[in-house]
């Protein structure tokens, strides 16, 4: 465990040492929740809840919702994609110098938590300035959810793609995700989206925003996701730490 927390440290700060990081940690949920609930017109909109049921909000609350899970997914996707990218070489050297695999491994999903939480939680505060969520608890949990599980893909993509072409996918993946697939102001729902990453998650922020319930099922199918693409992302860890 000590290796592990050493091996965390270290990738803290080697997250705290990255500019652009640092300033999409930083400015995405400001800018993104701020300037699309500034754009958003007041109108009222039909809002279609998971498992049935419609509401209706105005344009602005839905829109700040469906910007929430995005921004954490951009920020921990590409955080995720940086990591395994970055650490590929340093991860080699501590296995080299009589690290466990496990413990590099352990650190570096522990580096992805911290991330997704943090994030969360100031994204949560800046989309609070704009809305209230009837259960605040499911719609920071979907959030959560919803970077927690990008991230997790965001390494997978980074053992395909390098750090540019990762980059341009992770933007545009949550984003197309969300906001095409899972959107709730649509009435009509696509096969696909239930396979994507965003469905789960977007279903939690939605009741959570909107119904005042938290969807089990949405949270245990949302779960059974993460644990799906964290396995793949633990692949790519273990193959980035082995030396060559």
């Amino acid at each position: 465990m000590s290796r592990t927390a050493t091996a965390l440290r270290l990738g803290l700060r080697e997250y705290a040492r990255t500019p652009v990081l640092l300033a999409l940690f930083a400015f995405l949920p400001v800018y993104f929740v701020a300037v699309f609930a500034s754009v958003a017109p007041s109108t009222l909109v039909p809002v279609h809840l998971p498992g049935g049921g419609t509401v209706t909000r105005a344009t602005a609350d839905a829109v700040v919702v469906l910007v929430a899970p995005i921004v954490t997914a951009l920020v921990v996707g590409i955080t995720g994609l940086f990591v395994l990218r970055a650490t590929a070489d340093a991860d080699s050297r501590l296995v080299i110098a009589g690290y466990d695999v496990r413990s590099v491994v352990f650190a570096r999903f522990g580096v992805l938590a911290v991330v997704a939480l943090v994030e969360t939680i100031v994204t949560v505060a800046v989309a609070l300035a704009f809305v209230s969520p009837d259960h605040l608890g499911g719609f920071a949990l979907g959030i959560l959810l919803a970077g927690a599980t990008y991230g997790a893909v965001g390494v997978a993509v980074g053992v395909v793609l390098d750090r540019l072409s990762g980059v341009y996918v992770m933007l545009f993946g949550p984003t197309l995700d969300v906001f095409l697939f899972q959107n709730p102001m649509t009435g009509s729902t696509s096969d696909v989206a239930a396979l994507l990453p965003g469905h789960y998650a977007s279903e939690l922020v939605v009741a959570g925003a909107f119904a005042g319930d938290l969807p089990v099922e949405s949270l245990g199918w949302g779960l059974v996701y993460l644990l799906g693409v964290g396995v793949v992302a633990g692949w790519a860890f273990v193959r980035s730490a082995r030396p060559a």
